[in-house]
């Protein structure tokens, strides 16, 4: 598991490569972003990013801003984040 917290815009994209330095090793990755306060391309970048090296699991709960950032692209139905605490699909 991964935990992102803060704020993450093009000032935090040595932020994002070491992330994905971190997990290069990996098969999957849960990646925790209930502590992201604001969140642009940088992030959705970093997200797509991982889905195509690893199976990744986005971990929440959202942030508003987060969740209307990735409801509005797309990104939320393609990776349903689970709540901390939800089980996932029976």
């Amino acid at each position: 598991m991964i935990s992102l917290s803060g704020e993450f815009d093009v000032e935090s994209e040595l932020d994002v490569e070491l992330v994905l330095e971190l997990a290069s090793h990996a098969e999957c990755v849960d990646l925790d972003v209930s502590g992201v306060r604001f969140a642009d391309s940088t992030l959705l970048n970093l997200i797509l990013r991982m889905a195509d090296r690893f199976h990744l699991r986005l971990i929440g709960p959202l942030r508003p801003q987060l969740d209307q950032l990735l409801r509005l692209t797309g990104i939320f139905a393609r990776f349903a984040p689970l709540m901390v605490g939800d089980e996932g699909p029976a």
